[in-house]
């Protein structure tokens, strides 16, 4: 199933690449169709959504591992099936439990935002708010069908319905917001979209996969077992939605819907770097899942890691720096110059993320060994930090103060999680980054350095972008081919090239 997951891998990255770039082009086009307050006042109702995913306790995670593990045992169909029960019947009574949320905000919105927006402001959010609220659990329920095609190693259907959602979702927006300059269009197609997918996802895995979603075979000691990782689940998301969207909750009620929409810009910039770096995690699970079933521990665990690490270094890298680089003039040019602070605030988040999810695929080795849970009270702690500062900082300084305390938590949580990872499962930590980083980042330095410092003699922003952005992207492709590939992946880069060679002869 190598090829598999390479093709897996291969495709999500190009998902990922079309999704930066349309979600991008749309977001500004959206920005410069319905204005910048609609679009705060957009940005501030899915604010609190967000924290909605709390109550997703990972399900599609718990499917992905389970449906793994059994596999590999060998397991029966009458144990696949009675997972897969537990599950869904898990996610269908955790999305009923949101939409009685949801409701319940939707009902002191206006008490909520009295003070930052006016009350038509306040009516045209509660509109919104109903279909981003269905958009929510449809998206939740297909995270869920998700986890079945990763245990399956189905990552090309997955990836293609993602494909068409996104492609279908710029293209209707064009055409709405073109005919009519509403806002209320962004959450109805979002919400149309999120039902499709859903429906063509069950379909797929009821009638390929010969799934059973249904609830006669629900198991109360399989629901047990998965309390734990459901738990670290919680927690986990806990951490992400604080670093991602506390600071935009609290700036949407604390400030205007004009701040919360230049903020909404650098947590875009952040979230889609991330998801990047996440790519490797959830594509390497069933390879780790053999390698722990195999019994290999401490080194030698350590050693099978080294590949998807300097993986995800490779691209992750690649981004950090270009957009260190170029990215105030790209920002300025796709939004406007009064997104161009935007650019600043998502520097400050994303490179301490960057160092935090180089080793992001040992959560696989947790998850397996049932020890997420120690990670999760990790995270927790440094998020309640997060949160304080923010809110107190928001107060004081403005934007910045939000930034910065998620920059801060995320140091924090990168020393502990490595102090855990070395002393609880025996991973060596620093002989990873070192193993991860050699070859790549000193090269990416150069090459950001020089292309940085060609943007002082280059009048205009296009100018600066188009020839900076080149420069560094040659300079750091032809130093990691030349010197700083290992003999592995000199292979396997020889041997794309051959392919690519024969193909055309």
């Amino acid at each position: 199933m190598k090829n598999t997951r390479n093709i897996g891998i291969t495709l999500s990255y190009v998902y990922l690449i079309l999704n930066t770039v349309l979600s991008i082009f749309i977001t500004s086009f959206i920005i410069r169709a319905v204005g910048k307050t609609n679009y705060g006042v957009h940005q501030s109702m899915t604010a609190f959504l967000s924290y909605l995913v709390l109550l997703e306790f990972g399900t599609g995670t718990l499917m992905t591992r389970n449906l793994s593990l059994l596999k590999r045992d060998g397991s029966d169909e009458d144990a696949v099936n009675k997972n897969i029960s537990t599950i869904w019947t898990m996610t269908i009574a955790l999305s009923c439990i949101i939409v009685v949320f949801a409701f319940v905000f939707w009902l002191l919105i206006g008490v909520i935002y009295s003070n930052s927006m006016t009350a038509e402001q306040i009516d045209l959010g509660k509109k919104i708010f109903i279909f981003a609220a269905g958009h929510t659990v449809f998206s939740f329920l297909t995270t869920t069908l998700n986890g079945v095609l990763m245990a399956y190693e189905r990552y090309l259907v997955e990836k293609t319905l993602q494909l068409i959602k996104l492609l279908l979702r710029v293209g209707l927006l064009i055409v709405l917001l073109t005919s009519e300059a509403n806002v209320m269009f962004v959450s109805i197609v979002d919400f149309s979209l999120a039902v499709l997918v859903f429906v063509l996802s069950a379909v797929y895995c009821i009638s390929k996969l010969k799934v059973k979603l249904v609830f006669r075979y629900f198991d109360k000691d399989i629901l047990k077992s998965c309390l734990p990782l459901a738990f670290a689940m919680l927690l986990q998301t806990i951490v992400n939605v604080a670093n991602g969207n506390v600071d935009k909750f609290c700036i949407s009620v604390m400030m205007t819907p004009e701040d919360v929409s230049v903020y909404s810009i650098s947590m875009t910039i952040f979230t889609m770097f991330a998801s990047v770096a996440t790519v490797p995690i959830t594509m390497f699970m069933p390879t780790i899942a053999k390698n722990v079933k195999a019994g290999l521990t401490d080194n030698e665990l350590t050693k099978t890691l080294v590949e998807p690490c300097r993986f995800c270094v490779m691209i992750t890298g690649l981004i950090l720096f270009g957009f260190i680089v170029v990215g105030r003039q790209f920002l300025s040019l796709v939004y406007g110059e009064d997104f161009e602070q935007s650019w600043f605030y998502a520097v400050i988040v994303i490179v301490p993320m960057f160092v935090n999810m180089t080793n992001g695929v040992v959560v696989n080795v947790l998850d397996l060994k049932n020890k997420r849970h120690i990670q999760s009270f990790i995270l927790l702690g440094t998020t309640i930090v997060n949160i304080i500062m923010t809110v107190l900082g928001i107060m004081h300084f403005g934007m910045i103060a939000a930034a910065t305390a998620t920059a801060i938590a995320l140091v924090i949580q990168t020393v502990l999680l490595g102090i855990f990872y070395q002393q609880k499962i025996g991973i060596r930590v620093m002989w990873l980054y070192h193993q991860s980083y050699k070859g790549i980042i000193p090269f990416y330095i150069i090459a950001g350095a020089i292309a940085f410092g060609l943007s002082y003699p280059i009048e205009g922003r296009l100018l600066q972008l188009l020839i900076c952005g080149t420069v560094f992207v040659v300079i750091a492709a032809a130093l990691v081919i030349s010197f700083g590939l290992t003999d592995s992946e000199k292979q396997k880069c020889n041997g794309i090239i051959r392919k690519v060679f024969s193909k055309k002869s």
